[in-house]
């Protein structure tokens, strides 16, 4: 549970009808060099949306600007999880590298584009401080779309992340308030320009 003023910031949760995409948005590795909690916990959320709308194909993108070669790592993670969650390969697909949301929803657009699906609704799985941003970018990149939302049990905020921003729940906030301001003010071209820095 968010702590006031935090718990104020989330939009709520939009409860999916009958989605045939489902997105796990990706929360880049850790310091180790491994998938976050939340970038694996988007994953497992999409599988077990999978088995409630059996007929959906779920898609992500992963951080191509975590470490050199980070996308590679995390989209072999990410496959050998679904694997061991027993998701057959022709149920999800690749979007490729991103670097933020907007990229990343973007790339989701292109890959469904290519496998020539016409979504009805778009599923996404995200993080509640995330949320407001999420909801701002997919409507807008998917104007025809119904667009729900599912929030994952686990938190983006991890300390151990590779990014500073996410080690901060504050941080974490305030990236979201001004993320959301400047897709508001100065749009989606203008947003799609910046990533979050790595250490």
């Amino acid at each position: 549970m968010l702590p006031f003023p935090l718990n104020l910031w989330p939009v709520r949760g939009i409860l999916p009808q009958n989605p045939d995409v489902i997105v796990a948005l990706d929360y880049g590795v850790t310091v180790s060099k491994r998938n976050s909690d939340a970038t694996n916990g988007s994953i497992k959320t999409a599988t077990e949306f999978l088995k409630n709308f059996p007929e959906a194909h779920i898609v992500f993108g992963t951080s191509s600007h975590s470490f050199q070669g980070s996308a590679a790592f995390s989209t072999k993670e990410k496959k050998r999880l679904l694997e061991q969650l027993r998701v057959p390969e022709e149920k999800f697909f690749y979007a490729g590298g991103i670097t933020n949301t907007v990229e990343e929803a973007c790339a989701i657009r292109r890959v469904l584009q290519e496998q020539k699906i016409q979504p009805k609704e778009i599923l996404v799985v995200c993080d509640r401080l995330h949320s407001r941003s999420v909801r701002f970018v997919f409507e807008s990149v998917f104007p025809e779309v119904r667009i729900s939302l599912f929030f994952m049990y686990e938190a983006a905020v991890q300390h151990d992340s590779i990014f500073p921003v996410l080690r901060s729940r504050w941080k974490w906030f305030l990236a979201n308030v001004e993320r959301q301001a400047a897709l508001r003010i100065m749009g989606l071209d203008w947003v799609a320009k910046f990533k979050q820095r790595a250490e």
